[in-house]
């Protein structure tokens, strides 16, 4: 296939152009749509996984479209016991654990407090599906209990981005 190259200063698009050919892999890539959703609801555990209160939900236009998910979770909470605990943030799609976020506490003297800690994770989900599906985020703390703060002191909200993207 010969290129040409156009001498031309400017293009005018009110002309007519044919195209010949095949364009491949057009369109892959596009966001197709945006899901958000917030909360600052509170919540408490005492061990087992228990819900933020934080969900969201998308239909996709194609099976073989992805999910890319944002989370971002300003979380207070206290742990009541004193001793080397672990916090954890998951991801779920359903009842489908996709990704989990970590962080190691040492305490020693008593209750703790860590105040609007910042909890993350993206990750790009395959449903394969075109049925509703709904995202949602779950806390635990490693012995002790905790209560949950999803908004405690400021103007932080725990948010949840679903961008449909084509496949």
């Amino acid at each position: 296939m010969a290129l040409s190259k156009i001498q031309s200063e400017s293009l005018n698009l009110a002309d007519n152009y044919d195209f010949t050919g095949t364009v491949t892999g057009a369109g892959v890539g596009k966001v197709l749509q945006v899901v958000q959703a917030t909360t600052s609801s509170n919540a408490s555990t005492g061990g087992p996984w228990a819900d933020t209160g934080l969900s969201a939900a998308i239909t996709l236009s194609s099976s073989s479209n992805k999910v890319l998910i944002m989370v971002t979770q300003p979380i207070t909470f206290t742990i009541s016991t004193s001793a080397a605990r672990d916090s954890y943030m998951k991801l779920l799609r359903g009842s489908t654990d996709l990704a989990t976020s970590k962080q190691q506490w040492d305490i020693y003297i008593g209750s703790f407090t860590a105040d609007n800690f910042i909890y993350s994770i993206n990750y790009l989900d395959s449903p394969n599906t075109t049925n509703a599906t709904t995202y949602k985020t779950q806390f635990m703390v490693s012995g002790g209990t905790c209560d949950i703060y999803a908004q405690k002191g400021g103007s932080s909200q725990s948010q949840i981005t679903l961008m449909e993207i084509e496949a």
